[in-house]
């Protein structure tokens, strides 16, 4: 009688571990698939957008938040450019000279910005 209780203790030790095991990998794969889905970069979020109003707009929020963000004013600016909105160039601009004055992409955006005046 005590091996039938005790073969009847270890099956049922075994069956719990196999269902932990199993909502283990159920919540592991849950977790896997809702991580792949978040947008983390700013170009991946850019890039699901399809107007450039809307870019705009979403970029003026992340400065908003974020006032700083040199890279989203250089994107601002080149928005800006493309929608022939001076005034918001010459604004973000100013801006991201104030953040990066020794910058690259400022050097490129007012050579561009020669060329077309």
């Amino acid at each position: 009688m005590p091996k039938n209780n005790k073969s009847k203790k270890n099956y049922l030790i075994s069956l719990i571990e196999c269902f932990f095991i199993i909502v283990v990998l159920f919540l592991t794969a849950f977790n896997l698939q809702n991580y792949s889905k978040q947008e983390k970069v700013l170009g991946a979020k850019i890039e699901n957008v399809d107007l450039t109003e809307d870019k705009i707009n979403f970029l003026k929020s992340t400065t908003e938040k974020n006032p700083l963000y040199f890279d989203a004013y250089i994107e601002l600016i080149k928005l800006n450019i493309e929608e022939s909105n001076t005034k918001d160039v010459t604004k973000y601009l100013e801006i991201a000279q104030k953040i990066n004055p020794n910058s690259q992409a400022i050097k490129s955006i007012k050579e561009t910005l020669n060329i077309l005046n």
